[in-house]
């Protein structure tokens, strides 16, 4: 008999990242992104941050600059490889019942691009493209809140050699 997980349980805190922080990597707790209607903006074929977009990457990158142990060991060079881990909690995920789908529809696909790049730029991480691995999850939580881990990663791993 397949075992049904009950979402309708308590819902939990924002969990904590996988491992203890390290000069090898980073941790931080945000509020959740803005969703990409409230990022972006369009005037005839231009498009533009909207202030909400421009208040939250100045939000990353304060946290990331009140970090002062854990940013300035973490290991930034255009050499390096790194993994992103998001957990993204929303205080509630599912719908309400007879609805067509049982879970609400949150697209977090472009939040997480959004915060990665903010994240990457806060940092001084040289090009998003030096990040390798993504893992991102969305779980049932008290607070609306995105748990991130930043880590480097072995680059023989995914390079070869």
């Amino acid at each position: 008999v397949p075992r049904v997980l009950n979402l309708r349980r308590k819902p939990k805190s924002p969990p904590k990242p996988s491992e203890k922080a390290s000069s090898s990597q980073v941790n931080y707790t945000f509020e959740l992104p803005p969703s990409v209607n409230d990022l972006y903006g369009k005037r005839g074929k231009r498009v533009f941050l909207k202030k909400t977009g421009v208040e939250y990457r100045e939000h990353v990158k304060r946290v990331v600059s009140q970090d002062i142990v854990g940013a300035s060991k973490f290991p930034v060079s255009p050499e390096v490889i790194y993994g992103l881990e998001l957990t993204l909690c929303f205080p509630n995920i599912l719908n309400k019942p007879g609805s067509k789908w049982r879970y609400k529809t949150i697209d977090v696909d472009n939040r997480i691009k959004f915060l990665q790049d903010a994240l990457t730029t806060a940092l001084g991480i040289p090009n998003d493209s030096q990040i390798f691995e993504n893992v991102a999850r969305k779980v049932l939580g008290k607070v609306a809140s995105v748990a991130v881990r930043v880590y480097v990663l072995d680059p023989k791993e995914f390079l070869g050699g």
